[in-house]
């Protein structure tokens, strides 16, 4: 079963020293996108084996929005 991260993201699993800035650099993602698509990670405290979702070729914004569309059948 697809999540709504796999169809509009990826998945990252957090390692030692990972940061919200360092991930946006490293997938060329902005931090606020990163916030939006993971609204219940404690982004103050990234624990290593947490995973985040990172949002590919939209913004957080725009993926939420996806996500919602995908639960109520509106198009994308």
């Amino acid at each position: 079963m697809q999540t709504a991260c796999s169809r509009y993201g990826i998945i990252h699993t957090v390692e030692e020293g990972d940061t919200l800035y360092l991930l946006g650099k490293q997938y060329h993602v902005k931090v606020s996108s990163l916030i939006y698509a993971n609204p219940c990670a404690d982004i103050y405290d990234l624990r290593p084996g947490d995973q985040i979702c990172i949002p590919k070729n939209c913004t957080g914004e725009q993926f939420l929005k996806n996500i919602k569309n995908s639960q109520t059948g509106a198009p994308h």
